[in-house]
């Protein structure tokens, strides 16, 4: 089986869901025999060179990545995935796999092209409260044709394969996400002179859906000497990115300390007070499933993306809700001895249930499926 990967900033030095996940599924199929070009965006930013250098070398003969030239800003989204669909399709790939809302409404590209096409959702984009009414109006669009005109579409959540189901009767495949713990290693030093148990963490993208809006109001009024680590890509100098660092720098607690990876960021979960997670909506948070699996204590918003993952292996608040968050934070501060994070089994069984290989075997399954035109990808929503 050959298949293309389309809709994705970059493979390596992006922190996106979109982009664990495709480095996941591209090792995953690779390593079951499968070919798969990835079609990444050129002046994403952020990210080093195109090239497979950061592919095992095993793996290298398997993984082509095509980086697709674009130009900056908004614009360059649409233009980066129609020329990456056109790409798919003449190439002499079999099915062509869509990430995420936007790039879906290139799928009728691949469909000229006699390519199969599975469209994966990770999440409603089109209702996330960062677009403007056109980017919204062009979001759902793409949901629309990935509903419309895929031959398999992929969800993450259940409320998701209802609104397929109800709006254009189209039955979805639940899948998710593949959790792995970040490498641990007892001699990766905690940075800045933190210590165990000394610090709130938040870690992801920097966006409005994400609820740092949230975080650092009701951080503020929380009476603590442990500060606040917002791990996440600050390269973005956009208003939102400004608004928050003004609120910060307004509180010396605050500490945006860049984005983290590997055994540091282990160290950095192993090691917190809590984890928060004040998202507005989520597809299935990779960030999330790394602190359960590290068993971290979590302070979530109810949506129910997070407790789909978390379960009652976390303390919530109404998504939005600055003042509940702080009364989240100040009950852990005051009855710390009343853990409600994973233990350690718990975190080994949220590993097993969100395995990536669980995860690669699901997803290449409904693929094979498709190209057999069976229809025996296994349990939709």
């Amino acid at each position: 089986m050959k298949i293309a990967m389309i809709g994705l900033k970059q493979m390596f030095g992006c922190e996106g869901g979109i982009e664990k996940t495709v480095r996941h599924l591209s090792f995953g199929m690779a390593e079951k025999g499968h070919s798969v070009t990835v079609y990444e965006r050129g002046g994403a930013g952020g990210a080093g060179p195109s090239g497979t250098g950061d592919v095992p070398e095993a793996l290298r003969e398997k993984i082509k990545i095509v980086r697709i030239p674009t130009i900056p800003g908004a614009a360059g989204v649409p233009l980066y995935s129609f020329l990456a669909a056109v790409r798919a399709a003449l190439s002499d790939c079999d099915l062509v796999m869509f990430h995420a809302s936007g790039p879906c409404l290139m799928l009728p590209v691949a469909k000229l092209g006699g390519k199969k096409t599975v469209a994966f959702l990770h999440g409603r984009d089109s209702l996330r409260s960062k677009w403007g009414r056109f980017a919204s109006w062009y979001l759902g669009q793409g949901e629309k044709a990935a509903a419309k005109q895929s031959d398999a579409l992929l969800v993450l959540t259940e409320e998701d394969g209802a609104w397929a189901r109800k709006t254009y009767g189209k039955e979805a495949f639940r899948v998710f996400n593949g959790a792995e713990a970040p490498e641990a290693d007892p001699e990766t030093p905690l940075p800045d002179g933190l210590v165990k148990d000394g610090y709130f963490i938040w870690s992801g993208r920097i966006s409005r859906e994400k609820g740092l809006q949230y975080l650092i109001p009701a951080y503020r009024k929380t009476r603590t000497d442990k500060p606040l680590l917002l791990a996440g890509r600050t390269a973005g100098r956009n208003r939102f990115f400004r608004t928050l660092k003004k609120a910060a720098e307004e509180d010396p607690r605050i500490r945006f300390i860049g984005y983290r990876t590997g055994r540091e960021l282990a160290a950095l979960y192993r090691n917190a007070f809590a984890f928060i997670l004040p998202s507005e909506m989520e597809g299935m948070a990779h960030s999330l499933l790394e602190a359960l699996a590290c068993g971290t204590p979590c302070i979530l918003s109810d949506i129910p993306e997070n407790r789909a993952v978390a379960g009652g292996h976390a303390l919530y608040f109404p998504s939005g809700d600055t003042g509940a968050l702080a009364g989240r934070m100040r009950e852990w501060l005051d009855r710390p001895e009343a853990r409600f994070g994973p233990a350690e089994g718990e975190s080994r069984e949220i590993l097993r249930r969100f395995s990536v290989k669980e995860s690669v075997d699901r997803i290449t399954g409904i693929c094979e499926a498709v190209l057999a035109e069976d229809g025996k990808a296994g349990r939709k929503c």
